[in-house]
Parts: C-alpha cells; structure tokens; sequence
C-alpha cells in the first residue's frame, strides 16, 4: 500500500489491479468514525512520521462524531507518545476548548509561544480557544497580539503607531 495526495492506493483481489481506498476523511464525511480511526491508525503505521498528524486526525474524528471520551483518552495518549508535536497540542487544545475546559486548553496551546516562526499562528488559536469558551476579554489580547505579528511580519507599522 502508498498514500498519494491522502489516498491510500493498495493491491486489489485480482493481482496486480489497484484499488483506492476511500480516505478517512471521506469516512468521516460519511460517519464512518470508526472506519476513519482506523485508516488514520493505519496510515501512522506506514511510517513513523506520520504518528503525530494520525493521531491529531484520530482525535479530531471522535471531537467530530461527539465521542469526546475516546477523543480525550486519543489526546493523553497522544500527548505522552508526542509530547512536543505542535498539531497534536493545538488539535488538543481545541478538543479540551468544547469541552469546557479552556483553561486548561490555553495553558498548554501557550507553551508553544516563543518560537517567532509560528507565534502568529498561535495567538491566533489562543484566540478561537477562548472565543469557544466565550472568554472575550482574552480573545481580543489573543488578537492584538496576533496582530501585533502580523503587521511587523509584512514591514507595516502597528495600527496604534499610524494613529500616533
């Protein structure tokens, strides 16, 4: 079996035909959560780069189907197995956001603050996170922020400077 562009190609009945399977996301598409898990389970194994993005994809399919225990026990997994894999926090952090648990949910996506290539990105998750939980006041800081990043990245000053 190979993945091409998120397809899994493998051998069919009759030797040597192809057959394509259907992605796990259009299982997911289909509420096939379980056929999902377990192509996203199989894809990992195929190699080992792919565990973190598969097991991202795994809880992000139980989030979806509402099975949000099965998805918290893939995130602790997911978490101790790939403790510094920046999809697997931010899919957690949103994971643990409908839940209820926002908090928690920024205290870890803000661990990954200070590597400058992504902070934009990631005040701009901090800021979904706490729109999700309905902390506004800290979803406008995430934003400010974010567009604080923004504006420096493209050589153009701050709104605040221009009005100075």
């Amino acid at each position: 079996r190979a993945v091409f562009d998120g397809v899994v190609v493998g051998h069919g009945l009759a030797a040597g035909s192809a057959v394509v399977e259907p992605t796990p996301a259009l299982q997911r598409s289909h509420e096939q959560w379980a056929d999902a898990v377990a192509t996203f389970r199989e894809l990992a194994g195929m190699d080992e780069k792919n565990g973190p993005r598969a097991s991202a994809q795994v809880m992000d399919t139980w989030r979806q189907a509402k099975e949000f225990t099965k998805a918290l026990e893939e995130s602790e997994a997911a978490k101790k197995k790939f403790p510094d894999e920046r999809i697997v926090i931010l899919v957690r952090g949103s994971l643990l956001a409908d839940m209820g648990r926002g908090a928690e949910a920024t205290a870890e996506v803000k661990k990954l603050l200070g590597k400058k290539e992504t902070d934009r990105e990631t005040w701009l998750t901090l800021a979904q996170l706490n729109e999700k939980t309905k902390n506004w006041g800290e979803m406008a800081k995430a934003l400010d922020e974010a567009e604080k990043l923004s504006a420096s990245t493209r050589g153009i000053p701050p709104p605040s400077a221009v009005l100075e």
